[in-house]
């Protein structure tokens, strides 16, 4: 069974996730979030985030995470009905009568994550083809070893063919749109991909499943300059960095990290063993991805391009820091000459 989405969209709006969760956890505001013990498990250290901007809670120790439905589910044993009943009671608001959900749209919810795999195939193949020459040179020019694009499966989206791909896998139109992977013209209500002539980043968890996507522009007048995939229930771009998975293989061998502030400058860093290396994606450090890092490491490096821009972005992320900090955690800076960045 399934609720209007314009229903749940009013009643996420109405209801704010830390009215919901304070009422069994001790919340603190920090800054645009707010911290508590975590109830999923025993932690004497705060390590459990709620952000009521995005309806999001997350926890760095145990790694739980989900929306004011999922909390109540699992912390008051309520069905999934109960919860949004309960939720709206809390927003004045009536619950509509459920739709069943058919069997396409319940293919589509469990099919998304195995879509966004053979998306990334399709990408990884499509750059051996001779129609990815401009994307084999720009790699070529940026010195990205064949080694390095394998390790990221770095992938080129043409002008066209992904939708043909999988639809010819048995992906449904809809359930593609609902990836992000094309979208419906308004002129003509036909179907186009989203991602075209770009150089394909696959954004991927640390288990190394692919939950989104990151296009770099190869045409000189092609905008934007880099094209992210949409949040989704899969992915939130504010609780994930772009390779934190091979980073976290960096570690392992007892090299520091590095937080850059690209896709390529990642990939450069990685390449030369130098160190392991993250980005965030295409949005400022955020303070839970911060978390993720200190996670893995105590004492990170930032090092940011060496402009002026890059410069103020080294130190509002440090203001952005400093209320987070924590005995054994801090963060260094490294300063680039002028006009370098760290690829």
């Amino acid at each position: 069974m399934a609720l209007p989405q314009q229903f749940m969209d009013e009643l996420r709006r109405r209801v704010s996730l830390s009215s919901v969760i304070g009422k069994r956890v001790k919340l603190i505001s920090r800054g645009n979030r707010m911290i508590g013990l975590c109830p999923f498990h025993q932690e004497k250290t705060p390590s459990f985030h709620v952000r009521d901007e995005d309806g999001y809670y997350h926890c760095f120790g145990c790694g739980v995470s989900g929306d004011a439905i999922s909390f109540l589910r699992e912390q008051e044993s309520m069905s999934f009905i109960d919860a949004i009943h309960h939720l709206a009671e809390m927003a004045g608001m009536t619950v509509p009568e459920q739709q069943k959900l058919s069997p396409e749209e319940r293919e589509q919810r469990n099919s998304m994550a195995q879509m966004l795999e053979d998306a990334a195939r399709f990408f990884e193949q499509a750059l051996h083809k001779d129609i990815a020459i401009h994307a084999k040179s720009y790699l070529e020019k940026r010195q990205v070893s064949l080694a390095s694009q394998t390790r990221y499966r770095i992938g080129y989206a043409p002008a066209s063919g992904l939708l043909p791909f999988l639809e010819e896998l048995g992906y449904k139109p809809e359930d593609i749109i609902a990836a992000g992977l094309v979208r419906r013209s308004t002129r003509d209500q036909s179907l186009y991909d989203n991602f075209r002539n770009r150089l394909m980043f696959p954004i991927r968890n640390p288990r190394g499943e692919v939950i989104a996507f990151g296009g770099r522009a190869l045409g000189e007048d092609q905008e934007p300059k880099y094209l992210n995939s949409a949040d989704s229930p899969m992915f939130h771009k504010k609780l994930v960095l772009y390779g934190l998975k091979e980073a976290r293989e960096r570690i392992k061998d007892g090299l520091p990290v590095i937080v850059s502030e690209g896709y390529m400058d990642a990939i450069a860093i990685d390449q030369y063993q130098v160190a392991g290396a993250v980005a965030p994606l295409g949005t400022a450090l955020t303070e839970e991805q911060m978390m993720l890092i200190w996670k893995s490491t105590d004492a990170p490096y930032l090092c940011f391009d060496g402009d002026a821009a890059g410069q103020r972005a080294a130190a509002r992320t440090l203001l952005r820091l400093l209320p987070i900090l924590e005995p054994g955690k801090t963060v260094r800076v490294m300063r680039l000459p002028k006009g370098k960045d760290p690829d």
